[in-house]
């Protein structure tokens, strides 16, 4: 279900869209909780898949405001 928001500065619908994180392949980012600053042995963050939440991001066509939510 797509929820429309509007810019709090030009009062117009913002388009939805999201951020592409760049790793072997391009992903869709998401939120996970805690402050990650837990790491494996070969240095990357720590994280539990099950504790992630994709990031939907808006960005308004007037002033290019970007807001992200990350909703289950």
């Amino acid at each position: 279900m797509e929820t429309t928001h509007v810019c709090p500065n030009c009062k117009v619908t913002m388009v939805v869209g999201f951020i592409p994180d760049h790793y072997a392949q391009t992903v869709r980012s998401h939120w996970h909780p805690g402050a990650g600053t837990e790491k494996t042995f070969l240095g990357n963050l720590k994280i539990d898949n099950a504790l992630m939440v994709p990031i939907v991001a808006y960005r308004c066509p007037e002033c290019g405001l970007l807001t992200q939510f990350a909703n289950k």
